[in-house]
Protein backbone atom coordinates (compact mmCIF):
# COMPACT_ATOMS: atom_id res chain seq x y z
CA UNK A 1 0.00 0.00 0.00
CA UNK A 2 1.25 3.46 -0.91
CA UNK A 3 1.81 5.78 2.01
CA UNK A 4 1.83 9.56 1.91
CA UNK A 5 4.13 12.09 3.49
CA UNK A 6 3.81 15.23 1.41
CA UNK A 7 4.83 18.66 2.69
CA UNK A 8 2.61 21.65 2.05
CA UNK A 9 2.91 23.15 -1.42
CA UNK A 10 0.69 25.81 -2.95
CA UNK A 11 -0.36 24.86 -6.46
CA UNK A 12 -3.34 27.18 -6.79
CA UNK A 13 -6.86 26.92 -5.47
CA UNK A 14 -9.29 24.23 -6.48
CA UNK A 15 -12.41 25.52 -8.22
CA UNK A 16 -15.26 26.38 -5.86
CA UNK A 17 -17.67 23.48 -5.62
CA UNK A 18 -21.35 23.83 -4.90
CA UNK A 19 -22.09 22.30 -1.52
CA UNK A 20 -24.15 19.15 -1.50
CA UNK A 21 -26.02 17.20 1.14
CA UNK A 22 -28.89 17.97 3.44
CA UNK A 23 -27.23 20.96 5.08
CA UNK A 24 -26.49 22.64 1.72
CA UNK A 25 -30.00 21.99 0.44
CA UNK A 26 -31.47 23.77 3.41
CA UNK A 27 -32.97 20.65 4.93
CA UNK A 28 -33.21 20.42 8.69
CA UNK A 29 -30.30 18.48 10.14
CA UNK A 30 -31.09 15.87 12.73
CA UNK A 31 -29.77 16.43 16.21
CA UNK A 32 -27.51 13.70 17.65
CA UNK A 33 -30.36 12.56 19.87
CA UNK A 34 -32.75 12.33 16.89
CA UNK A 35 -30.13 10.41 14.96
CA UNK A 36 -29.89 7.81 17.71
CA UNK A 37 -33.64 7.41 17.75
CA UNK A 38 -33.64 7.03 13.97
CA UNK A 39 -31.01 4.30 14.07
CA UNK A 40 -32.40 2.37 17.02
CA UNK A 41 -36.16 2.71 16.76
CA UNK A 42 -36.49 -0.33 14.49
CA UNK A 43 -34.55 -2.73 16.71
CA UNK A 44 -35.38 -4.37 20.05
CA UNK A 45 -34.34 -2.58 23.23
CA UNK A 46 -31.43 -4.92 23.98
CA UNK A 47 -30.07 -4.51 20.46
CA UNK A 48 -30.43 -0.74 20.66
CA UNK A 49 -28.12 -0.58 23.65
CA UNK A 50 -25.51 -2.61 21.81
CA UNK A 51 -25.89 -0.40 18.73
CA UNK A 52 -25.17 2.83 20.59
CA UNK A 53 -22.47 1.63 22.98
CA UNK A 54 -19.52 1.33 20.54
CA UNK A 55 -19.80 4.99 19.54
CA UNK A 56 -18.07 6.16 22.71
CA UNK A 57 -16.10 9.33 22.04
CA UNK A 58 -17.47 9.41 18.50
CA UNK A 59 -20.91 10.31 19.82
CA UNK A 60 -20.05 13.99 20.25
CA UNK A 61 -22.75 16.65 20.36
CA UNK A 62 -20.72 19.79 19.71
CA UNK A 63 -17.46 21.08 18.29
CA UNK A 64 -15.56 20.56 21.53
CA UNK A 65 -16.51 16.90 21.43
CA UNK A 66 -15.06 16.61 17.93
CA UNK A 67 -11.89 18.44 18.94
CA UNK A 68 -11.45 16.08 21.90
CA UNK A 69 -10.70 13.35 19.38
CA UNK A 70 -7.29 14.92 18.81
CA UNK A 71 -6.77 16.26 22.32
CA UNK A 72 -3.10 16.15 23.26
CA UNK A 73 -2.08 14.99 26.72
CA UNK A 74 0.67 17.62 26.69
CA UNK A 75 -2.00 20.32 26.50
CA UNK A 76 -3.46 19.18 29.80
CA UNK A 77 -6.35 17.20 28.36
CA UNK A 78 -7.07 13.50 28.30
CA UNK A 79 -4.97 11.34 25.95
CA UNK A 80 -6.39 11.31 22.44
CA UNK A 81 -8.59 8.25 21.86
CA UNK A 82 -7.57 5.56 19.39
CA UNK A 83 -9.67 6.64 16.42
CA UNK A 84 -8.92 3.54 14.37
CA UNK A 85 -10.17 1.30 17.18
CA UNK A 86 -13.29 3.40 17.76
CA UNK A 87 -14.20 3.52 14.08
CA UNK A 88 -13.70 -0.20 13.59
CA UNK A 89 -16.38 -0.87 16.24
CA UNK A 90 -19.04 1.20 14.49
CA UNK A 91 -22.01 -0.57 12.99
CA UNK A 92 -22.69 0.23 9.31
CA UNK A 93 -25.91 2.01 10.21
CA UNK A 94 -23.94 4.40 12.44
CA UNK A 95 -21.62 5.62 9.68
CA UNK A 96 -23.90 8.21 8.13
CA UNK A 97 -24.98 9.49 11.55
CA UNK A 98 -21.36 10.09 12.53
CA UNK A 99 -20.56 12.14 9.45
CA UNK A 100 -23.82 14.03 9.53
CA UNK A 101 -22.83 15.25 12.98
CA UNK A 102 -19.30 16.09 11.78
CA UNK A 103 -20.77 18.37 9.11
CA UNK A 104 -23.20 19.82 11.63
CA UNK A 105 -20.55 20.90 14.14
CA UNK A 106 -17.62 21.56 11.78
CA UNK A 107 -19.30 22.85 8.63
CA UNK A 108 -18.60 26.53 9.30
CA UNK A 109 -14.88 25.88 9.73
CA UNK A 110 -14.64 23.61 6.68
CA UNK A 111 -15.95 26.55 4.65
CA UNK A 112 -13.38 28.97 6.08
CA UNK A 113 -10.06 28.64 4.18
CA UNK A 114 -9.07 32.10 5.38
CA UNK A 115 -8.84 30.76 8.91
CA UNK A 116 -5.95 28.52 7.87
CA UNK A 117 -3.73 31.36 6.61
CA UNK A 118 -0.60 31.75 8.72
CA UNK A 119 0.39 35.10 10.17
CA UNK A 120 3.91 36.50 10.47
CA UNK A 121 4.51 34.34 13.54
CA UNK A 122 3.43 31.16 11.77
CA UNK A 123 0.10 30.93 13.60
CA UNK A 124 -3.21 30.30 11.81
CA UNK A 125 -5.59 33.23 11.51
CA UNK A 126 -8.25 31.15 13.28
CA UNK A 127 -6.85 28.57 15.68
CA UNK A 128 -10.23 26.88 16.12
CA UNK A 129 -10.60 26.42 12.36
CA UNK A 130 -7.11 24.95 12.16
CA UNK A 131 -7.84 22.46 14.96
CA UNK A 132 -11.22 21.58 13.48
CA UNK A 133 -9.75 20.78 10.06
CA UNK A 134 -7.07 18.70 11.78
CA UNK A 135 -9.71 16.73 13.69
CA UNK A 136 -11.83 16.12 10.60
CA UNK A 137 -8.74 15.02 8.66
CA UNK A 138 -7.76 12.57 11.41
CA UNK A 139 -11.29 11.15 11.47
CA UNK A 140 -11.37 10.90 7.66
CA UNK A 141 -8.18 8.84 7.61
CA UNK A 142 -9.27 6.58 10.47
CA UNK A 143 -12.72 6.04 8.97
CA UNK A 144 -11.33 5.27 5.51
CA UNK A 145 -8.98 2.65 6.93
CA UNK A 146 -11.24 1.14 9.57
CA UNK A 147 -14.78 1.46 8.28
CA UNK A 148 -14.84 1.58 4.47
CA UNK A 149 -15.41 -1.90 3.16
CA UNK A 150 -15.19 -2.98 -0.45
CA UNK A 151 -18.18 -5.23 0.09
CA UNK A 152 -20.20 -1.99 0.05
CA UNK A 153 -18.89 0.41 -2.59
CA UNK A 154 -21.28 3.22 -1.67
CA UNK A 155 -19.63 5.91 0.44
CA UNK A 156 -21.78 7.30 3.27
CA UNK A 157 -23.16 10.53 1.74
CA UNK A 158 -22.05 12.80 4.57
CA UNK A 159 -18.59 11.20 4.64
CA UNK A 160 -18.29 11.87 0.89
CA UNK A 161 -19.35 15.49 1.43
CA UNK A 162 -16.84 16.00 4.26
CA UNK A 163 -14.07 14.52 2.10
CA UNK A 164 -14.98 16.85 -0.78
CA UNK A 165 -14.96 19.86 1.54
CA UNK A 166 -11.50 18.83 2.76
CA UNK A 167 -10.37 18.52 -0.86
CA UNK A 168 -11.51 22.10 -1.47
CA UNK A 169 -9.31 23.17 1.46
CA UNK A 170 -6.41 20.86 0.74
CA UNK A 171 -3.97 23.31 -0.83
CA UNK A 172 -4.79 25.97 1.75
CA UNK A 173 -3.76 23.73 4.66
CA UNK A 174 -0.28 24.70 5.93
CA UNK A 175 0.14 21.51 7.97
CA UNK A 176 1.82 18.70 6.03
CA UNK A 177 0.54 16.24 8.63
CA UNK A 178 -3.07 17.28 8.09
CA UNK A 179 -2.65 17.14 4.31
CA UNK A 180 -1.25 13.64 4.63
CA UNK A 181 -4.22 12.44 6.69
CA UNK A 182 -6.63 13.65 4.01
CA UNK A 183 -4.49 12.07 1.29
CA UNK A 184 -4.59 8.71 3.06
CA UNK A 185 -8.38 8.79 2.94
CA UNK A 186 -8.33 9.69 -0.76
CA UNK A 187 -5.90 6.87 -1.46
CA UNK A 188 -8.22 4.32 0.13
CA UNK A 189 -11.20 5.64 -1.81
CA UNK A 190 -9.40 5.73 -5.16
CA UNK A 191 -7.77 2.32 -4.83
CA UNK A 192 -10.82 0.66 -3.31
CA UNK A 193 -13.07 0.98 -6.31
CA UNK A 194 -15.71 2.98 -4.43
CA UNK A 195 -18.48 4.68 -6.37
CA UNK A 196 -17.72 8.31 -7.32
CA UNK A 197 -14.05 7.80 -6.47
CA UNK A 198 -13.22 9.99 -9.47
CA UNK A 199 -14.32 13.00 -7.40
CA UNK A 200 -11.08 12.63 -5.43
CA UNK A 201 -8.60 12.02 -8.26
CA UNK A 202 -7.79 15.71 -8.52
CA UNK A 203 -6.84 16.18 -4.88
CA UNK A 204 -4.74 13.03 -4.82
CA UNK A 205 -2.85 13.91 -8.00
CA UNK A 206 -2.30 17.53 -7.00
CA UNK A 207 -0.44 16.39 -3.90
CA UNK A 208 1.59 13.84 -5.85
CA UNK A 209 2.59 16.42 -8.43
CA UNK A 210 3.37 18.90 -5.66
CA UNK A 211 5.74 16.44 -4.02
CA UNK A 212 7.50 15.57 -7.26
CA UNK A 213 8.02 19.26 -8.08
CA UNK A 214 9.32 20.10 -4.61
CA UNK A 215 12.99 20.62 -3.80
CA UNK A 216 13.03 17.57 -1.51
CA UNK A 217 11.45 15.11 -3.95
CA UNK A 218 12.76 11.55 -3.93
CA UNK A 219 12.60 8.50 -6.17
CA UNK A 220 9.80 7.21 -3.92
CA UNK A 221 7.74 10.30 -4.74
CA UNK A 222 8.11 9.65 -8.45
CA UNK A 223 7.13 6.02 -7.90
CA UNK A 224 3.96 7.11 -6.11
CA UNK A 225 2.96 9.35 -9.01
CA UNK A 226 3.73 6.52 -11.44
CA UNK A 227 1.58 4.19 -9.34
CA UNK A 228 -1.42 6.49 -9.88
CA UNK A 229 -0.54 7.46 -13.47
CA UNK A 230 -3.77 6.03 -14.86
CA UNK A 231 -5.76 8.62 -12.91
CA UNK A 232 -4.22 11.45 -14.93
CA UNK A 233 -6.23 10.48 -17.98
CA UNK A 234 -9.41 10.48 -15.92
CA UNK A 235 -9.20 14.19 -15.07
CA UNK A 236 -11.36 16.79 -16.80
CA UNK A 237 -8.62 18.85 -18.41
CA UNK A 238 -11.10 21.45 -19.67
CA UNK A 239 -12.36 22.33 -16.18
CA UNK A 240 -11.07 25.57 -14.66
CA UNK A 241 -10.02 23.80 -11.45
CA UNK A 242 -7.25 22.02 -13.35
CA UNK A 243 -5.41 25.21 -14.33
CA UNK A 244 -3.07 25.05 -11.34
CA UNK A 245 -1.90 21.58 -12.29
CA UNK A 246 -1.45 22.56 -15.93
CA UNK A 247 0.78 25.47 -14.97
CA UNK A 248 2.95 23.33 -12.72
CA UNK A 249 3.30 20.58 -15.32
CA UNK A 250 4.44 22.96 -18.06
Amino acid sequence: QVSFGWPHCALGAMAPRKAKGAAAAGEAAATPQEAVVEHTAAVPTDSAVVAIAPMGALFFEDLQGLLSLIAAEAEGGEPAPDLAALVSELLPEQHEDLWRRVLLVAGTHLANPGGLVLDAEGKPADEETSRTVQAVAALLAAFAEGALNESNLELPPSFAEAALQCQDLLLSIPSAETQTLIARAFEKICLGGFNKREDYYGGLLMLLVCRCLGPMQTNADVERLYHFRDLIGELDWEHESIEGMKINLM
